[in-house]
C-alpha cells in the first residue's frame, strides 16, 4: 500500500514539473513602404526607361510637415521633395528680322560681351509682336532645398538662370542634389498681346490649362543667337505643355528639346480644382502623361505611365504699366 502510494506521489510530482515551453516569440519588422506607393496630396510617379519596377520614379511632397506633439516631424533629405509654381517666363515676343546683318557678329563672343546693358537696349527698341507666357511646377528634393536656403537663394532663383554645369566629380555634394527634379511648363505664345505690359487675366486664362487633352509646346529662348543665321526673343515659343526631368547623373530631359518627335505620347488633364487645399495657387490639376523626353544630344528616354497632381499658377510679378 505504501508503495502505491510512493508511486502515485511520484507521478504526481511528475506531472506538477512538466510545464510547457513557452512559445517562440517572432519579431517581424515592419515593412519598408513601397517606392511607388502613392500617400501624400502632391505627387508625380512615372515608368522611366525600363519596364522593370527599379525604374519608377515616384516623387512625393510630404503632407504633414510639423509631425506631432510625442513625434516631430523628419525630413528624408532623399525620399522627400518639395513642390513650387512659378512663372518661368513672362517676357515679350520681339521682332527680331534682319538682326543678324545689322549688327554683323562673327562669332557668340561677341553677344556674350552685349551684357547686360546693351542687351536691354536692343530689346527695348525692338517691336514687340506678343508675349510669352510659361507657368510652371516643379519638384526639386528637400536637400537641395536646404541647400539653397542655407547659401540665401531659391530653386526658382537658379533654375532661371539657366546656368548648371555638372562637376563630373561623383562626390561633389552639389551633383548629388541636383538631380531627380520633375517639371511640368505650360508655354503659351500670345500673338494677340502686343502692349507694353500685360495684367493678371492674361495669366489666369491660360487657355492650355484646363481639362482635357494637351498639345505639346516649346519654351520661348529669351536671348539665342547663331552668327548670320538666328537672333531671337521667344520667337521659337510653341504653345502646349513641356516636361523635364533631370536624372541621376544631372543630365536633363526635356519634351521640348529637338527633335520633339511625340509619336505616341500624350498629357491630358484628368481635374482642375481650385486651390483650397493650402491656397498657395489659384489652382491644382492631376492627370497622366506618357512622353519621349530628350537631352542636348538627341538621345531620347520614355517617361510612361505618368499620373501627377500640382500646383500650377501661382502669384507673379507683372511687368510695369507703359509710360
Amino acid at each position: 500500500m505504501k508503495g502505491n502510494i510512493l508511486i502515485l506521489g511520484l507521478a504526481l510530482l511528475m506531472m506538477v514539473g512538466c510545464k510547457d515551453d513557452p512559445p517562440e516569440v517572432i519579431i517581424v519588422p515592419p515593412a519598408e513602404t513601397p517606392r511607388d506607393f502613392i500617400d501624400s496630396h502632391y505627387f508625380v510617379k512615372f515608368g522611366w526607361g525600363k519596364t522593370a519596377k527599379k525604374d519608377t520614379v515616384t516623387i512625393e511632397v510630404p503632407d504633414d510637415t510639423l509631425g506631432s506633439d510625442s513625434v516631430p516631424f523628419t525630413w528624408d533629405l532623399e525620399r522627400d521633395f518639395m513642390l513650387k509654381a512659378f512663372d518661368l517666363k513672362h517676357e515679350k515676343i520681339i521682332d527680331t528680322t534682319g538682326w543678324s546683318s545689322e549688327l554683323e557678329w562673327e562669332s557668340t563672343d561677341d553677344y556674350r560681351d552685349l551684357f547686360p546693358d546693351d542687351y536691354n537696349d536692343f530689346r527695348a527698341e525692338r517691336y514687340s509682336v506678343g508675349y510669352h507666357y510659361a507657368p510652371s511646377a516643379y519638384f526639386y528634393p528637400r536637400g537641395l532645398y536646404d541647400y539653397f536656403f542655407a547659401q540665401d537663394e531659391t530653386f526658382e532663383e537658379y533654375y532661371k538662370k539657366d546656368n548648371f554645369k555638372a562637376s563630373g566629380d561623383p562626390e561633389d555634394e552639389f551633383d548629388q542634389l541636383y538631380q531627380g527634379i520633375f517639371g511640368i511648363t505650360f508655354a503659351r505664345k500670345n500673338e494677340a498681346d502686343t502692349g507694353a505690359f500685360w495684367d493678371i487675366q492674361d495669366y489666369l486664362a491660360h487657355p492650355l490649362i484646363k481639362v482635357g487633352n494637351v498639345p505639346w509646346g516649346r519654351v520661348g529662348s529669351e536671348w539665342t543667337y547663331a552668327p548670320d543665321t538666328i537672333l531671337m526673343w521667344n520667337n521659337n515659343a510653341f504653345e502646349g505643355v513641356v516636361l523635364s526631368y533631370i536624372d541621376e547623373t544631372n543630365v536633363e530631359w526635356r519634351t521640348d528639346n529637338p527633335p520633339t518627335f511625340q509619336d505616341g505620347s500624350y498629357f491630358v488633364i484628368k481635374n482642375k480644382k481650385i486651390n483650397q487645399y493650402d491656397g498657395l495657387t489659384y489652382y491644382i490639376i492631376e492627370g497622366e502623361f506618357q512622353a519621349l523626353l530628350y537631352n542636348d544630344n538627341k538621345e531620347y528616354k520614355l517617361a510612361k505611365g505618368g499620373t501627377f497632381r500640382t500646383r500650377i499658377l501661382a502669384d507673379v510679378e507683372l511687368e510695369g504699366q507703359p509710360e
